[in-house]
Formats: structure tokens, C-alpha cells, sequence
């Protein structure tokens, strides 16, 4: 999410670090325990305001990724330095909310959410972000799936004669609803909805947080020098096993031309995972940034992953690819298409010495109608491959597909009227994996004032 996460933008290093104000992920997290954002890290290759990339890379991994109406109410931003008050309910018919072929079980979901977010304040060289959301879970017939879910963002960011500098944070106690159900309506393109992991832990109450420092230097008229440190954690308040990751990566960006940023970057991570051995990852990489014109917009990484497994029982050094592909492009004036594609490594929140290897596409595509309704088709496929680190490991191969559709009505800049219709579909191929279909379908109306 630009938090958007399929929309990347080339700015000029020299202007002033912005700080992006697309949303709370107040209920877009889901379980998660990974370094899937090492992967997003590689936007401080790009020029990008050192403020803009900590508001990136600070988002923990997207399981479900979605954000309330953000697309619909980008407009209703107030002046530099005020609030903007938002709310929404909605109303969710799902036929398969534990996600098994077996038992299934349908409900309906009420939702309400209330949030409220500070808008950039620029002063010269600085500029500052805050924001909190709470969303509200109700399920008809299982009562005891409802509870309330929490979200805060900040950030700061400033802006020096050569160098950008820009911290950010997020935290959320997750008890409620496991998926960003409102987010849904966003329209917000090229996005993971759903993980293939969903051994019951989507209900777990767990406690999030992340946090990353960036910072971006010009060396030169084109060369530019790029940091980034971050921290993410998941802790679970039952019996599944926490993560923590740490990850630190420098780049070194050429400016080919004003539209195109050359650049090489290197990484290095830890993740720590209780009951799985302890994963140590370099990164060597390529990295390009390239707007050709205000319609095309592309982010590319591409290079080695070298992983090591410690542990007398876990496996032994793995060299993988490792790539990253986000694309933009506004084929008309209101038609925008977008790509995401990628590898990511993480550990299984439920099996003990287990390492889970994702590689995802989605597809997405937005067309306004006229000036008040915004029409969305997003599509993707991941193939999650379990591996076995050790005695007690599990390995199978899961193939998860998904489509969602969704139709917005804008009768004003600070209201949305939506409906949407998703359809998922997971098959595994090991024991203890899932096999399930699930359709999802619904109704929206968010305010912003």
C-alpha cells in the first residue's frame, strides 16, 4: 500500500522527503512471521523520499493486504497539518470461514471501523505522519470469532541539502476478523489477498510490530547512496510460534537519465522463529527504477538469495533467486493496469522446523465509469512450497488462486458506496495442508470527513 503495494513512483532525490498518508493496515495484516519486505526494501534504491520508503518498508508482510476505500477517498485529504476522520461498515456473506473443504461453515460478518489519521505537516525540511484505527468484528453465528482489531502508523521524515532521512512504526493487536475484509472495497490493484497458510491460526489474537529507519545520500549529481534497517515481530497470545526478523541493506543508485535509476544493492537478515531453526539470508541484487512517461511506472529487483539454516537437524545453505516486479501503467486516461510479482521466504507460524518459499503474480485493473464509479477486477496466483528444516519439518506444495471484482459509487469526494464478490480456491498436495474453495461476497459505505 504506499503504502499501496503495487504502486512504486520515481521522485527527484533532491526535493523534499514525502510521507505517504494511504492508510492504516488496520485489519490488512495477517498471520505472518517473515521477510517478505526485504523484497519492498529495494525502494530506497529508487530516489524515493527517504520518508516515503519508511512508510513502505515499515508495512508488515501483506497476508490479505487491503485498505478502507483508499483509492475512492484519496481526494478527501484535508489541507497540510489537519485530521481526517474516517469510518465504514459493512456487511460480509462468506460460505467458507474456517477455509476447509470439510465442515464447512458459512456466516455474516459485520464490520465497523473508525479511524483517524494527521495529515503530512511540512515545514521547510520536515514533515510528519500518524494515524489509529479500530475495526470491529461481529459474526451472526459464531460469536465467539468477534473482537476488535487495533492499528497505529507513524512517521517522520527530514529532508537535508543531500540527504533524506525518515523513520516509521506500526503496531496492531489483531483479535478479530483475520483478513482485511473492508479493504476489499479499496479497488487498490495488484495485491495478495490471501496467504496459502491457513492451518487455524487465521483467528489467533497476535500482536504486530515493525519498525524501519532509511536514509538516502547523494554522492554525486547521479550517484545516490541508500540504507535501510528494519525490524519486524509477530507474538502470538496462544501456543503458535513467534518470529522476529531483522534486516539491514545498502544500495548505491546511478541516474541513467531523469527517467531511469541503475542500481546495485546488497543484504543481509535474521529470522528468528520459535521451534524453527534460525534463518540467516544475503541478498546480492540489480535493482532498476523506471518512468518512461506519467503513464508507465516500474520497479524491478533482480539476483542471488543466499540462506542458512541453523540447527543440528535443519538443512544446509540454499542459494535461490531471488526478484521482485512492480509495474504500472495507465493504458487511458481512466484505465490503470498493474503488476506485482515476486519470491519471498518465511516460517510456518503452526509446524515446527518448517520454511515456507512463496512465489506470487497478481494482476489488477481499475477503470473509472464517468466521475463517481470506479470498477476493479484484481487476480493472482501463489504456489507456497513447505520445506522440512529438520525431523519434526512438513513439506508439500500448496497452489492457491483467487479473483475478487469490486464496483464503487463516489457520489462525493468524502463518500463510497461499494460492492464486491471474491472467489479463492487453495489445493494442497501434503498431509495437514488445506484444500479448500471460498467465496466471499459483500456491501460497503465509508465516510470521510
Amino acid at each position: 500500500m504506499a503504502a499501496l503495494h503495487g504502486q512504486m513512483v520515481l521522485t527527484d532525490p533532491s526535493k523534499p522527503a514525502e510521507i505517504s498518508t494511504d492508510s492504516l493496515a488496520v485489519d490488512a495484516v495477517d498471520n505472518t512471521g517473515n521477510d517478505a519486505q526485504s523484497s519492498r526494501a529495494s525502494t530506497a534504491d529508487s530516489g524515493l523520499g527517504a520518508a516515503e520508503v519508511a512508510s513502505e518498508v515499515a508495512d508488515i508482510a501483506t497476508e490479505g493486504a487491503g485498505e478502507v476505500a483508499t483509492e475512492s477517498l484519496k481526494n478527501s485529504e484535508p489541507e497540510k497539518g489537519g485530521l481526517v476522520f474516517k469510518g465504514a461498515v459493512a456487511g460480509i456473506f462468506d460460505d467458507n470461514i474456517f477455509l476447509l473443504d470439510s465442515e464447512k461453515s458459512d456466516d455474516i460478518i459485520m464490520m465497523a471501523r473508525l479511524g483517524v489519521e494527521f495529515a503530512p505537516v511540512e515545514s521547510g525540511d520536515g514533515s510528519f505522519y500518524a494515524a489509529y484505527g479500530a475495526t470491529g468484528f461481529k459474526y451472526l453465528d459464531h460469536s465467539d470469532l468477534d473482537g476488535v482489531n487495533h492499528a497505529a502508523r507513524l512517521g517522520m521524515a527530514l529532508d537535508l541539502p543531500s540527504t533524506r532521512l525518515g523513520l516509521a512504526a506500526f503496531y496492531a493487536h489483531l483479535s478479530g476478523g483475520a483478513e482485511g475484509l473492508l479493504g476489499q472495497f479499496s479497488g487498490s490493484g495488484a495485491q495478495r489477498t490471501s496467504a496459502a497458510e491457513r492451518e487455524g491460526v487465521q483467528y489467533a489474537q497476535r500482536d504486530l510490530i515493525s519498525a524501519s529507519a532509511t536514509a538516502s545520500h547523494d554522492l554525486g549529481s547521479k550517484t545516490i547512496l541508500t540504507s535501510v534497517l528494519r525490524y519486524q515481530g509477530v507474538f502470538y497470545e496462544s501456543g503458535l510460534r513467534n518470529s522476529q526478523n531483522f534486516y539491514g541493506r545498502l544500495g548505491l543508485g546511478y541516474k541513467a537519465t531523469e527517467r531511469t535509476i541503475l542500481g546495485v544493492a546488497g543484504g543481509y537478515g535474521y529470522l528468528d522463529s520459535d521451534n524453527n531453526p534460525t534463518q540467516k539470508y544475503q541478498e546480492a541484487l540489480l535493482t532498476l527504477r523506471y518512468e518512461a512517461t506519467e503513464k508507465l511506472k516500474l520497479s524491478a529487483d533482480g539476483g542471488v538469495e543466499f540462506r542458512q539454516y541453523d540447527g543440528a537437524s535443519s538443512e544446509g545453505d540454499a542459494v535461490n533467486p531471488s526478484f521482485n516486479i512492480e509495474a504500472e501503467y495507465q493504458m487511458r486516461e481512466r484505465t490503470v493496469l498493474k503488476l506485482d510479482t515476486g519470491r519471498m521466504v518465511d516460517t510456518s507460524a503452526v509446524s515446527a522446523e518448517t520454511s515456507i518459499e512463496r512465489n506470487y503474480v497478481n494482476l489488477g485493473i481499475e477503470q473509472s465509469l464517468g466521475e463517481k464509479f470506479l470498477f476493479s477486477l484484481n487476480c493472482g496466483y501463489e504456489r507456497a512450497s513447505y520445506e522440512a528444516t529438520g525431523a519434526s519439518g512438513v513439506s508439500r506444495d500448496e497452489n492457491y488462486w483467487y479473483t475478487r471484482t469490486a464496483f464503487n459509487y463516489l457520489p462525493n469526494s468524502r463518500t463510497t458506496l461499494g460492492v464486491f464478490y471474491e472467489h479463492r480456491d487453495n489445493d494442497s498436495d501434503g498431509e495437514n495442508g488445506r484444500t479448500y474453495v471460498g467465496n466471499q461476497i459483500g456491501i460497503q459505505v465509508a465516510l470521510s470527513f
